[in-house]
């Protein structure tokens, strides 16, 4: 299990905050998602094998971008 933190780019609200997490807790091996929409952060709890690549893939049909 790894844990990584994100930058979260076009979040501005607790909705926006819940639409990331449900596309994020769709994918095959993600545990948890943690989001702190005042500071526009998030951690991810996944499998070794996700990667960044892997999560902005399933948030390419929104305005959303996850960055370091």
């Amino acid at each position: 299990m790894k844990k990584q933190d994100f930058k979260v780019q076009g979040m501005s609200c607790s909705h926006c905050a819940q639409t990331i997490q449900d596309l994020l807790l769709s994918m095959d091996g993600v545990e948890k998602v943690n989001i702190q929409v005042d500071t526009k952060e998030l951690t991810i709890e996944h499998q070794d094998f996700l990667t960044m690549e892997d999560f902005n893939q399933v948030l390419k049909d929104t305005h959303y971008h996850l960055s370091k």
